[in-house]
């Protein structure tokens, strides 16, 4: 299928592929849930190296509370696997969707956050600790109040 010309394209040329990667997620995310795109998408992940994921972040923890399970479950599985490798990439947009009013976002971004704490725990701490303070003082005491 297109899923293996595009992991093969972005595997040739890894510093010209962001948009083969976009349009990857686009095919990703609209029929992720279908056995052999799973299946495709599993052996690809395998072909290309970690760090083609760090220019889609956003893209992809926009998606983390995909309504496909299957979708969720390898977006889990990638920003696991590059939380391992590359930590810091990812702790700061995992804070934000930690902070959400959803709760299967919420739910998600810890769940990984917690994934990352058992080889980055420090990191995780501290970007928290970071995150609670600076909400703490952009709030007015005013707004405080009110909530």
């Amino acid at each position: 299928p297109a899923i293996h010309g595009f992991f093969r394209s972005i595997a040739l040329a890894p510093h010209q592929s962001l948009q083969d990667t976009l349009r990857l997620l686009t095919l990703w995310f609209r029929y992720g849930n279908l056995k052999e795109v799973e299946a495709a998408l599993l052996e690809g992940f395998n072909t290309v190296s970690i760090d083609t994921w760090l220019q889609v972040i956003p893209q992809i923890i926009a998606r983390i509370e995909s309504p496909l399970q299957p979708v969720r479950r390898l977006i889990h599985e990638l920003l696991t696997s590059v939380g391992k490798e590359h930590p810091q990439a990812l702790i700061y947009s995992l804070t934000v969707a930690s902070k959400s009013q959803s709760a299967s976002r919420l739910a998600a971004a810890t769940a990984i956050m917690d994934k990352m704490r058992k080889h980055s725990a420090e990191l995780v701490d501290q970007a928290l600790m970071v995150s609670h303070e600076l909400i703490r003082v952009s709030i007015l005491w005013n707004e405080m109040w009110h909530e």
